[in-house]
């Protein structure tokens, strides 16, 4: 089994290999890690999760081996939009103008956990979201896998680059004026855009006052 095609491969394929024992969570985030190091200069992420990772995934390891309940995406890798809140890390906005961390995670990135999903980094966008396109004087520019020299969209850019390259399975991202959509069509991707109020945005009041859904 080549594990590099496992982590390009969907959340199914990933689920079902990681509920069939044919690998363990830590063998999949541990991949999934080299291949986002080796991915560097696409410019997806602003910030890498390592141990944190390694850490949750090896609880998932230890909670599949305990006979317990698993969640549907339990030990599945998954990134993060750098406007929702991970625990401990800075929410930037693509921003160096934020600079404390998070207490708690937002509630779509604690169901995503409950869900048994492994939190592997927080990935770029364009400052506080403005533009259909990823790059920022903090964090440079986040370029489309399948041509560098080109956008992957905003400003869900750097969720949407990292799928398309096969970096991780899935992403979340937000939009209110085209900010899934955008990056998707641009990176040939599936993006889901749902209705205001489907997926949770606490701690946040709104998104985009009231324009913005995450998805």
């Amino acid at each position: 089994m080549d594990l590099q095609e496992v982590v390009s491969s969907g959340v199914l394929e990933q689920r079902e290999l990681l509920a069939q024992g044919a690998l363990s969570a830590e063998q999949l985030v541990e991949a999934t890690l080299d291949g986002i190091d080796a991915a560097a200069d696409l410019g997806a992420f602003t910030r890498v999760l390592r141990e944190e990772a390694r850490a949750e995934a090896v609880e998932r390891d230890r909670a599949r081996a305990a006979g317990g309940p698993v969640g549907p995406l339990h030990g599945v890798p998954i990134a993060v939009k750098d406007e929702f809140d991970v625990a401990g890390v800075v929410t930037s906005f693509g921003t160096r103008a934020n600079a404390t961390p998070a207490v708690v995670d937002a509630e779509a990135v604690r169901r995503l956990r409950a869900a048994g999903a492994v939190i592997v980094g927080k990935t770029a966008m364009p400052e506080f979201g403005q533009w259909p396109f990823t790059e920022s004087s903090t964090f440079g520019m986040a370029r489309n896998p399948w041509d560098p020299s080109r956008s992957p969209g905003g400003s869900s850019g750097g969720s949407a680059a990292a799928v398309a390259a096969g970096l991780v399975p899935a992403a979340l991202g937000g939009d209110g004026g085209g900010a899934i959509r955008i990056p998707s069509a641009c990176c040939g991707l599936f993006g889901l855009k749902p209705q205001r109020g489907r997926v949770p945005i606490a701690p946040n009041e709104h998104l985009w006052w009231a324009l913005g859904v995450a998805g």
